[in-house]
């Protein structure tokens, strides 16, 4: 060994002088190509990651404020929009608390300034358009609101398709930057390898083999961590993740938009801290049951937000089984429901009931009728079927217009509804028609007594945006069973007589008339 040495010393020191130099150059462009790579992950997350987080917070905002305020305008419910305007004040304030976050510190790139530059200029005219808006709700002024929001839907698309393009913009440059740094770090092993290649022995290669597998490993690990936390972070759905025993370890966003708790108000607490308490012992003894037996439920359930409001979810929980076979984790992905809930809601109540006045509609009457005949059949008592027509009233149409007609049928409905029973039921047909069905009649004076009632409540003058309107009704009768043991034949006998009612002078009642029904004198059916 030492004789080798002694012949080969220069040619060995000149090998580890080469060798040395040789891997102080590699070191020092590893350093550089590793700083250049560190730089890029830098953008990558300060320039495109966190901006795309605050831009889909940002967009979401905005989109929950628009769902919310057709809702309210759809609902006209004052307690809904109370409701409503105090969600929709709330995302505006993360709309401000985002864009505060994002500008100008997340902007990387000339072609993000200039949508960055028109997403400032839409900025204010978007908290007009939300204002605007909410004042005219607040003033009840819903039809205004409607059209407003209407007229302002092409500016609210604009302003979403630039944050649309803004968070493309930012994906597509983080994906430029990874392929950047893939290349960079390609180039650095690539050059190490080649150069190592030349100046070791078959282990050598052997050796390098074995770290540079490792080395891909390591870098297919990071970006797929890297890639489930964006997808994570960016899910349009709640995604909670807790240990065996229900301590919650991580929530991602969209955890904290749906319930209104950040993940540091819920790490180590149970997601009971969530319940709506309207599910019963025997629903959650059903849920542990099917994840036990299955390893996942999937159902709805009501929860309450960090505000209290309560809100329908569609959530599927599924557990997680470590190498042993025991379960190490819960993962739950939820997403609330309630829109399309009530929107369904809306939809069954629609079906049943005039979209104008809120009464029940012809098919919800005649069904209500049918259940009336049959409850008087075991009861041995009338019932009494009202058929209501205004007097005059294509003349308010025609001279008016057909919004001053629209809000005296809203009138009248509120009047009949106010001076009838919570028993008794009133519908509207179509057009001026409106129906009362009214039940446990056992005398003649009641139903006297109703119809005198509704003509003089009905035939008040009605004030509307200022323009006083006078109307009046005319009231046809008909008696179960004395006029007809069939809904039909009822509804349409109680119309003869309201025309009846109509020949005679107009504002008045008039019961059905026949040869079998001689049980009420004619003084008594014809009181004018």
């Amino acid at each position: 060994m030492m004789l080798f040495f002694r012949i080969y010393k220069f040619k060995i020191l000149f090998i580890a002088t080469g060798c040395i130099l040789v891997a102080a150059m590699v070191t020092l462009g590893g350093l550089v190509g590793f700083t250049k790579i560190n730089a890029y992950m830098e953008i990558v997350h300060h320039g495109n990651t966190e901006p795309i987080s605050e831009l889909s917070i940002i967009r979401t905002s905005m989109m929950d404020s628009r769902r919310t305020l057709w809702r309210v305008l759809a609902l006209q419910d004052p307690s809904e929009s109370e409701a409503g305007l105090g969600l929709i004040q709330h995302n505006v304030v993360q709309v401000d608390e985002a864009w505060s976050r994002y500008d100008p510190r997340g902007i990387s790139s000339d072609k993000e300034a200039e949508i960055a530059a028109a997403l400032r200029e839409r900025l204010p005219h978007f908290k007009e358009v939300i204002d605007k808006t909410n004042e005219l709700v607040g003033r009840k002024d819903y039809e205004a609101a409607i059209l407003w929001l209407d007229s302002s839907i092409p500016f609210l698309d604009k302003v979403d398709d630039l944050i649309s393009e803004n968070i493309a913009t930012n994906k597509a440059q983080a994906t430029d930057l990874m392929k950047r740094s893939a290349e960079i770090f390609n180039v650095i092993f690539i050059t190490s390898l080649t150069i190592i290649g030349f100046g070791v022995c078959a282990i050598g290669w052997i050796v390098f083999y074995l770290v540079r597998q490792r080395d891909n490993a390591i870098n297919d690990s990071r970006y797929n961590l890297w890639l489930a936390n964006e997808v994570v972070a960016n899910a349009e759905n709640g995604m909670l993740v807790t240990d065996a025993r229900g301590a919650i370890q991580k929530a991602n966003p969209a955890f904290t938009r749906l319930t209104g708790y950040t993940q540091a108000e819920v790490l180590g607490r149970n997601p009971s801290m969530l319940t709506s308490k309207r599910q019963s012992p025997e629903f959650y003894r059903d849920f542990w049951r099917s994840l036990a037996e299955k390893g996942e439920w999937k159902g709805e359930l009501w929860n309450r937000r960090k505000d209290g409001a309560l809100y329908l979810q569609s959530l599927s929980v599924t557990s997680i089984r470590a190498r042993d076979g025991k379960i190490s984790h819960y993962v739950g992905i939820f997403s609330d429901i309630t829109e399309h809930e009530l929107a369904k809601e809306r939809l069954s109540y629609l079906a049943t009931h005039d979209a104008l006045t809120d009464l029940p509609n012809r098919a919800l009457f005649n069904e209500r009728l049918g259940q009336a005949i049959a409850r008087a059949k075991r009861g041995l008592w009338q019932v009494a079927v009202m058929f209501l027509d205004l007097d005059r009233f294509k003349s308010i149409n025609d001279t008016l217009g057909h919004k001053i007609g629209d809000g005296v049928l809203i009138t009248v409905a509120r009047r009949l509804k106010q001076t009838l029973r919570e028993t008794d039921t009133v519908a509207r047909l179509g057009g001026d028609e409106f129906v009362v069905i009214l039940e446990d009649v056992t005398e003649i004076a009641h139903i006297t007594s109703v119809a005198q009632a509704l003509l003089q409540s009905v035939g008040q003058t009605i004030d509307i945006d200022g323009c006083s309107v006078s109307t009046t009704p005319s009231i046809g009768v008909s008696l179960y069973p004395v006029d007809g043991e069939d809904a039909k034949l009822l509804v349409e006998r109680a119309d003869l007589a309201m025309y009846e009612a109509k020949r005679a002078g107009k504002n008045t009642f008039r019961f059905f008339e026949s040869a079998d029904s001689d049980t009420l004198c004619h003084a008594e059916r014809g009181i004018g």
